[in-house]
């Protein structure tokens, strides 16, 4: 933590990404973790939690839209 304690913008949105991310529904966070966090493809992802593909890929876009609406709410100041 630079200057004394304080965080970096770069650790408070991270915070925030992991924060929203939590309360994104606990499979499809599974996916969203696996492709941007372990660089998984989705087909990868799918076989790593042991779904089809099409489920994998349903999955991932439907829990970054809830992601995507949990961060512009806390971008807005409101709470989810």
């Amino acid at each position: 933590q630079p200057d004394g304690g304080e965080e970096s913008p770069h650790q408070d949105e991270l915070e925030r990404v992991r924060a929203a991310l939590a309360q994104v529904a606990a499979e499809d966070a599974r996916i969203i973790v696996l492709h941007h966090y372990h660089s998984q493809s989705l087909e990868q992802a799918a076989r790593t939690v042991g779904v089809p593909t099409s489920t994998a890929k349903s999955r991932y876009y439907r829990g970054m839209e809830r992601l995507a609406a949990l961060l512009r709410r806390r971008s807005l100041g409101a709470q989810p």
